[in-house]
């Protein structure tokens, strides 16, 4: 019901295949007819018949970093209160996504 849509973010690895019958069970092709995108875990790759796209984050960093940072308030430790870390994500550049080419004008 929305055919200028021609893409989709999928929140998690977990979703993409749901995402994908979806998609499949109304008559959208990936990515010829619309582009999926995934997040997922660092080195997971959803299980599809072509590499995926995702943005990719280390979340035993993650996890590390925030049991870290807990133990360290629980300790009261003041320097940990506000303290942040960013851990950055990866984009992994699939074949989910189709390519467009986009005419610039110039003036």
């Amino acid at each position: 019901s929305h055919p200028d849509l021609t893409g989709v973010y999928v929140a998690d690895d977990v979703a993409f295949p749901l995402v994908i019958d979806a998609l499949n069970s109304i008559g959208k092709k990936v990515p010829d007819d619309i582009s999926v995108v995934t997040f997922a875990h660092k080195g997971n790759q959803p299980i599809w018949q072509k590499e995926v796209t995702r943005v990719e984050i280390d979340f035993w960093q993650v996890g590390f970093n925030a049991s870290t940072l807990l133990l360290q308030l629980m300790r009261d430790q003041k320097n940990a209160f506000g303290k942040y870390e960013i851990i950055k994500p990866e984009l992994i550049e699939g074949q989910t996504v189709k390519k467009v080419q986009q005419n610039i004008e110039t003036k």
